[in-house]
């Protein structure tokens, strides 16, 4: 086993990639931005590229936002497209059975899953209210954006609590939660109001 100083990792075999949100499900034109983590250079792709489903905002970096550019006529396979982020780790280190300097290399990777579905159909009420993504999972530093659609055009967002998050806008269509850097186990309440209806999403922080 390698170990190496200066990382999140003990061991070039461990594999502690993991993306944020693991799923998501929108419509066409909706975004869903993912965030990747126990790693430390990240390359994102689509199963396939280009995908005539949705696309990406940037394919290097810790985040990286998905667009849906098509509508779903069904719940089918074709539906659900893969999202991969790729950890490439190289350089050397000290082996653990020896004190000579060794190389190493070695690519960790996660998937999330993002399923479009069906835009609402003719006889159903365009005006209600919704909110997308409904639940995610952030660890600390972690961001999500949310969208709303219908109601009456106006939007209010709101929090259960800033203890452990804050939000980048409290009115428009969309708004961008930031978790705090800070390892806790709690679940905040997103809430966004217009005219009288509302419409709530869960974020659930993990160490």
């Amino acid at each position: 086993m390698l170990v190496f100083t200066g990382c999140d990792t003990e061991s070039v075999d461990e594999n502690n990639v993991a993306i944020t949100p693991g799923s998501a499900t929108i419509a066409v034109g909706e975004s869903v931005t993912f965030t990747a983590s126990g790693g430390f250079e990240y390359e994102w792709s689509l199963a396939n590229s280009p995908d005539e489903w949705g696309s990406l905002s940037n394919t290097k970096g810790p985040s990286t936002t998905y667009t849906s550019l098509k509508n779903s006529s069904s719940n089918s396979a074709a539906a659900t497209r893969a999202l991969t982020v790729r950890s490439y780790i190289t350089g050397s280190g000290e082996s653990s059975n020896t004190t000579q300097n060794t190389s190493y290399s070695s690519t960790h990777s996660a998937e999330a899953y993002i399923t479009h579905i069906a835009e609402p159909s003719a006889d159903v009420d365009l005006g209600a209210l919704r909110l997308t993504p409904e639940t995610v999972t952030l660890s600390a530093g972690g961001t999500t954006e949310f969208r709303a659609s219908g109601g009456d055009g106006s939007y209010s967002w709101s929090l259960s609590t800033t203890s452990y998050g804050s939000i980048s806008s409290a009115s428009g269509d969309k708004t961008v939660y930031i978790a705090a850097n800070t390892n806790v186990s709690a679940t905040v309440v997103l809430t966004v109001s217009s005219g009288s209806e509302n419409e709530v999403a869960i974020i659930t922080h993990t160490p």
